[in-house]
C-alpha cells in the first residue's frame, strides 16, 4: 500500500513565491486542490492566462479588437523585456505563441540552444515593417571588452549572464502595469516543466503624475534613502541592475499608438531606464538582490552580491523587536540556514564562514567587507561547526536516477567529486527528497529535479526569518568575493555573473513547516 504524504496546505493569504507547473503534476491536481495555489505556468506568470492555478484562458486567445491587434481580452500587452542563461526560442514560440505581439520586445541571454538562432530569424521576419521589434542581446562577460556581447571595461574569465527574469508592460482597464517576474528557470521545456523551479511574481501600477514629475527630471538619479525609508529601494536596485547591461538606446516605440496616454508614461523618448522610472515600485515586498559582474568598491559594495543580502538582513532585524533574543535579553544563536542550490562552485571552508558570518540574522555584528581579511586566521574557539549554522540540500545519485527525466535531469545539477567531496561540507548534506519513495512530499515535487535556488533562515514555530529566491548558485562568481586591491589597498567586491534575486522577510508560511521536517528531521 502507497505510503502517504504529509497533509496538504490550506489556502494561505499570502504566497511569496510559487512553483513552475510541472507537466504531471498540474495535470493530476483538481482545480479544488489546495496545493494549487502554490503553482504557476509560465503563461500564467508571463499574464497570458488567468493565474487561477486551472492552467485555462478564460479571455481567450489574443483578438484584434484594436487596431494594432495586441490585446487579450481586455488586458494590452506593449512591451516586455526577457533574461535567461539558456534559451530556447523555438519552445517561446511553442508555448507563447502569443509573444510576437507585444510591440518591443528585448531578449538578453548567455547561450542559446536547438534551432533557436533560426527561430531569431524568424521571429525577426514575421514582425517585417509592422512597427514591432524584437532584439536580442547576447551577454558574456567572458568575451574582451566593448565587444558585441561584453559591454563592460574588463573581461571577468569564468564570467556568465545566469540571471532569470521577465519584465513585461501592459494596460488593464486603463490602467499600466509593469509586471516582474524573477525565477530560476531557464527558458526551456525541461526546465520549466520536469524541474522543481520558483518563481517571485508581483505586479506595479504606472506612478501618478505627480510622481512622475520629480521622477523626470532625472531619471538616473538615486533617491536619498534612509534607513527607515526604502521606498525607492527597489526601483534605484532594479535600475541599477539594467544599468549595467549599456542599453541606452532612446527614441524607441514602447507602446502601440491606439495606446491610452498616461501622463508621459507612452512617450516616445524613453529609454528602458527612464521607462522603468515611470513606474512605482513602492509597494514590493521583496528586495532586489543583484549581482554585476565587477570590482565593486566603497559606496558600490554594499549594492551587489552577498554584501547586499547582509544588508538587508541587517536593516530588516533593527526592524523586529527583540530580534534572536532570549527572555534574558541575551542574544541567541539563530537557527541553521538552508541553502537550496543546484551547483556548486570551487568554495573554501574560509569563504563560506565569511557568508554565514555576513547574512545569518546576527550579521549585525560584522561587516562582510573586514570580516577575516586576507592573513588574518579564523577565530579558534569563537566559530561554532558549519554543520550547526548551514544545512545544504543535495540530491543523491538515487534521486536524480529516479527523477522523471532519468540521469539526463542531473545535467542540470552539475557537481564534480573535486567540488563537493570536501571534509568541511560532506557534515552539511541534507537529501532532496524522504528516503521512502513513496512518498512524494506535501507538494509533490520529490520526482522532479531541484534547480530552485533558495536560502532560507527559520525562525520559531512555522516563522521563517527570511527567505531568499534566487538564480545565484553558491559560489564565488555569483555570490562575490572580497579582495584588497593591490594599487589602492582597498577592499573591494569582486562579482563574475550577472544574477537576481527576489528576497523576502519574515513571514508566516504554515506549509513549508511541514516540508522543513520532513527533509532535515
Amino acid at each position: 500500500m502507497e505510503a502517504q504524504s504529509p497533509m496538504p496546505p490550506r489556502p494561505h493569504p499570502f504566497v511569496p513565491f510559487r512553483l513552475f507547473c510541472s507537466t504531471a503534476v498540474s495535470k493530476g491536481m483538481a482545480d479544488d486542490d489546495p496545493c494549487k495555489q502554490f503553482f504557476v505556468t509560465l503563461r500564467e506568470a508571463i499574464g497570458f492566462d488567468d493565474g487561477d492555478g486551472s492552467g485555462r484562458n478564460d479571455r481567450g486567445c489574443f483578438v484584434n479588437d484594436d487596431k494594432d491587434g495586441n490585446s487579450l481580452g481586455n488586458r494590452a500587452f506593449h512591451w516586455l523585456v526577457i533574461t535567461s542563461f539558456l534559451l530556447d526560442v523555438e519552445y517561446l514560440f511553442e508555448e507563447l505563441p502569443e509573444i510576437i505581439k507585444y510591440q518591443k520586445v528585448i531578449v538578453y541571454y548567455g547561450s542559446v540552444e536547438g534551432n533557436s538562432m533560426q527561430a531569431m530569424r524568424q521571429w525577426e521576419q514575421v514582425l517585417g515593417n509592422s512597427g514591432k521589434t524584437v532584439e536580442f542581446i547576447r551577454l558574456v562577460p567572458s568575451d574582451p571588452p566593448y565587444s558585441a556581447t561584453n559591454p563592460l571595461p574588463f573581461k571577468l574569465p569564468y564570467g556568465v549572464h545566469h540571471s532569470k527574469f521577465f519584465l513585461s508592460g501592459y494596460e488593464e482597464e486603463g490602467k499600466h502595469m509593469c509586471r516582474i517576474g524573477i525565477h530560476s528557470a531557464n527558458l526551456r521545456r525541461s526546465d520549466i516543466e520536469r524541474k522543481t523551479q520558483g518563481i517571485y511574481v508581483q505586479d506595479f501600477p504606472a506612478k501618478a503624475p505627480k510622481k512622475q514629475a520629480a521622477a523626470a527630471v532625472n531619471p538616473y538619479k538615486r533617491a536619498k534613502v534612509d534607513e527607515d525609508d526604502d521606498l525607492r529601494q527597489f526601483e534605484d536596485d532594479l535600475i541599477t541592475y539594467m544599468e549595467s547591461y549599456r542599453y541606452y538606446v532612446r527614441g524607441q516605440i514602447w507602446f502601440s499608438p491606439s495606446t491610452t496616454q498616461s501622463g508621459g508614461l507612452t512617450d516616445r523618448s524613453h529609454s528602458i531606464l527612464t521607462l522603468l522610472r515611470r513606474y512605482d515600485f513602492s509597494c514590493a515586498y521583496a528586495v532586489l538582490v543583484p549581482s554585476v559582474p565587477g570590482y565593486h568598491q566603497a559606496r558600490d559594495m554594499p549594492k551587489f552580491g552577498y554584501y547586499k543580502i547582509h544588508k538587508a538582513v541587517k536593516n530588516a532585524r533593527s526592524g523586529r523587536a527583540g530580534s534572536n533574543q532570549s527572555s534574558s535579553g541575551e542574544t541567541e544563536t539563530p537557527k541553521p540556514i538552508i541553502f537550496q542550490v543546484s551547483s556548486l562552485g570551487t568554495i573554501q571552508n574560509r569563504w563560506l564562514i565569511k557568508l554565514l558570518a555576513a547574512i545569518d540574522s546576527n550579521c549585525h555584528r560584522n561587516d562582510p567587507s573586514t570580516y577575516l581579511p586576507a592573513g588574518k586566521s579564523i577565530p579558534q574557539g569563537k566559530t561554532p561547526p558549519l554543520e550547526t549554522r548551514m544545512k545544504l540540500v543535495w540530491p543523491t545519485v538515487e534521486e536524480v536516477r529516479t527523477c522523471v527525466e532519468g540521469y539526463a535531469g542531473g545535467g542540470a545539477i552539475p557537481g564534480t567529486t573535486e567540488k563537493l567531496d570536501k571534509d568541511f561540507l560532506l557534515p552539511l548534506y541534507h537529501r532532496w527528497s524522504n528516503p521512502d519513495t513513496n512518498i512524494l512530499g506535501p507538494l509533490r515535487t520529490a520526482r522532479y529535479a531541484p534547480h530552485i535556488k533558495t536560502f532560507v533562515q527559520p525562525g520559531d514555530g512555522d516563522e521563517i526569518h527570511w527567505m531568499v529566491l534566487t538564480s545565484h548558485n553558491l559560489s564565488k562568481p555569483s555570490l562575490g568575493e572580497f579582495q584588497t586591491d593591490t594599487k589602492t589597498n582597498e577592499r573591494r567586491l569582486m562579482i563574475q555573473h550577472w544574477e537576481l534575486v527576489g528576497h523576502s522577510f519574515q513571514f508566516l508560511v504554515s506549509f513549508f513547516q511541514s516540508t522543513l521536517e520532513h527533509s532535515f528531521t
